[in-house]
């Protein structure tokens, strides 16, 4: 199965280099509801209300303590991810094969809906606390992976992971890509801020690295073929070498 992961290039070379990805944080996402699929039923009383999401609130913060996400997309066409999750195509896409489940992390598509599920207090109880990444996976879709319907333009798949098996760096989780992920392709954006050649250098001339354009016919970024017409970056600029 194949996989997107959008980036901008400020940390682009470190993470080839070292060949892992930074672990996100739920509380950090961009989406404000994120561990936010539950909503509880209406009661007229605001004190009522109040009590009632209180436990919604600690569970959730318990697993954004223990645990984060790496966001990929389904495909590398899309002029949105590459404005929005790659530095308005200044950054790059990394295109991984994804080979299988492994005890430290678990690939889960996003599920988009309109309205959130409604669970009663007694009900939070039963919400997930430990060794979640054991959870069959609708289960798991439910409380990790599932978003309002106006993000569905992402595509998103995402690895949930067990911080505890993260290498920490600071105050940063790396996730080491051994035999989940391989690295297929790089493709640098349409106004890169680091050039193709220098990736190429790093990964090697088994990789393959290209550049982006704009389509000519539809809304999609596609490959520029023609290496004579690929834009060059100032790789010698202090944003580019980092």
């Amino acid at each position: 199965m194949q996989i997107c992961y959008y980036t901008s290039s400020e940390h682009l070379i470190s993470t080839l280099e070292n060949k892992h990805l930074k672990v996100s944080r739920f509380s950090e996402c961009n989406d404000i509801f994120e561990l936010g699929n539950f909503c509880i039923p209406y009661h007229s009383k605001l004190s009522e209300r109040q009590q009632a999401r209180k436990p919604l609130r600690r569970w959730a913060d318990r697993m954004d303590k223990a645990y984060g996400l790496i966001c990929f997309s389904k495909d590398h066409y899309s002029p949105l991810m590459w404005a929005h999750y790659a530095d308005r195509n200044r950054g790059a896409c990394l295109v991984f094969d994804y080979h299988s489940q492994t005890s430290a992390g678990k690939l889960i598509q996003v599920n988009y809906k309109e309205i959130r599920d409604e669970i009663s207090p007694e009900e939070t109880d039963s919400l997930p606390e430990n060794d979640i990444l054991k959870l069959d996976y609708a289960e798991l879709q439910r409380c990790f992976a599932t978003k309002q319907s106006r993000w569905s333009y992402e595509n998103e798949y995402r690895l949930i992971v067990d911080l505890k098996d993260m290498k920490l760096k600071g105050e940063s989780y790396f996730f080491a890509w051994g035999n989940t992920l391989t690295l297929n392709q790089i493709y640098v954006g349409a106004t890169p801020t680091i050039c193709a050649s220098t990736l190429q250098n790093i990964v090697g001339k088994s990789m393959k690295v290209r550049q982006k354009r704009a389509g000519f016919g539809g809304y999609q970024i596609v490959e520029q073929k023609n290496k004579a017409l690929w834009k060059r970056a100032d790789c010698s600029s202090d944003k580019a070498s980092f």
